[in-house]
């Protein structure tokens, strides 16, 4: 298998913190990490990718002054009431919410409901995990 040189650009206060993290643990090769972080993302979204039904969560790091932000999530919830069976709101402190969805049902409509959650201005952060359930 060969190697593909390529270049990124990320905020410069996210490679702070994994040059710092990378210095802590005494890890000095910063490609591998980044490949190995890829190879997470591919391997968490992957579950996606394919048919038959889910049941997991969905987690959301938001800054409520964002305008708008709550409203939004809302409005998209009730859309996919169908999917979502409970969710749980905390605040973390002034500005950061955590959103915490549970899901079950088709992976097609799992698969929209993550997209458009990606188009909502102001979130920080979107994270899941899926397990396969047997159909309905």
């Amino acid at each position: 298998m060969g190697v593909v040189k390529t270049g990124i650009a990320i905020k410069e206060d996210t490679y702070v913190k994994l040059t710092s993290l990378m210095k802590s643990i005494g890890i000095q090769n910063k490609s591998k990490v980044i490949s190995d972080a890829i190879e997470s993302y591919i391997a968490e979204k992957s579950v996606l990718m394919e048919e038959g039904y889910l049941g997991g969560i969905v987690t959301l790091l938001y800054d409520h002054h964002v305008k708008d932000i709550e409203h939004n999530l809302t409005h998209l919830q009730h859309n996919y009431r169908d999917i979502i069976i409970s969710n749980m709101h905390v605040h973390l402190d002034e500005r950061n919410c955590l959103e915490a969805i549970l899901i079950k049902g088709d992976v097609r409509r799992i698969k929209r409901f993550i997209g458009e959650l990606g188009n909502i201005k102001g979130l920080t952060a979107i994270r899941h995990a899926f397990f396969r359930i047997d159909e309905e």
